[in-house]
């Protein structure tokens, strides 16, 4: 569509449409594909394109610009052109009725949040599953200890299986960790966008919390 078409678009929805397209287009995705890299989900993307809200939330905004250079002063209000020379710049959006500034780092610093909490919840779930496992897996061993007085000539097999057990026991946290491992990534990357020491942060929590906990026993007392 020429820059002189672009004019007929009078719409949030028109241009809105016209982007999705041209991105389809421009960068051989399909539309399931853009709905996942600007945090939509597929119906969500539909109901935009029919006409079922008047603007998109700010998030979805920052996405398209941080993802593909959309103009979002332009997809909103028809001001300036389709796209961003600089995807970086600053831009005024709408976002639930109101025009603020909604920056690609603040995107990054949501989604990065957003890991964060899953991780959490990953870790309390991979912890519950290890802790049953590992109670099932300590009756296991009794049972097999007490198979030893029981049957004296399978000693052997029955040591090499509690040692097996006992290594499955070991192990039960390594998915654990290793979601300990990225959440930590993660908590680095965020300190590092909003320019906070996360080691400096994370002993001072440590102090308040001691601290804290000193108070609560001396008013036991």
């Amino acid at each position: 569509m020429s820059t002189k078409n672009l004019t007929k678009l009078g719409t949030f929805t028109e241009r809105f449409c016209y982007i999705i397209e041209y991105i389809k287009d421009k960068h051989s995705v399909n539309q399931s594909r853009i709905a996942e890299q600007i945090r939509l989900s597929t119906a969500a993307l539909s109901k935009l394109k029919k006409g079922n809200s008047k603007t998109a939330r700010g998030t979805t905004l920052a996405a398209l610009q941080a993802k593909y250079g959309v103009n979002p002063d332009w997809l909103v209000h028809g001001e300036g052109e389709p796209f961003l020379s600089d995807p970086g710049d600053r831009r005024i959006i709408v976002s639930r009725g109101k025009r603020e500034p909604v920056f690609p780092k603040e995107l990054e610093v949501n989604e990065i949040v957003e890991r964060i909490q899953a991780n959490s919840k990953k870790m309390f779930l991979h912890a519950s599953l290890a802790m049953i496992e590992e109670d099932e897996n300590n009756k296991k061993i009794e049972r097999l200890k007490a198979e030893r007085s029981q049957f004296p000539e399978r000693i052997d097999s029955i040591d090499a299986e509690i040692e097996r057990v006992r290594t499955d026991n070991e192990k039960l946290l390594d998915p654990v960790s290793s979601v300990l491992i990225d959440a930590y990534e993660q908590l680095e990357k965020f300190s590092a966008l909003l320019g906070i020491d996360i080691h400096q942060e994370l002993g001072e929590a440590q102090k308040r919390q001691s601290n804290d906990a000193m108070k609560q026993d001396t008013d036991d007392d």
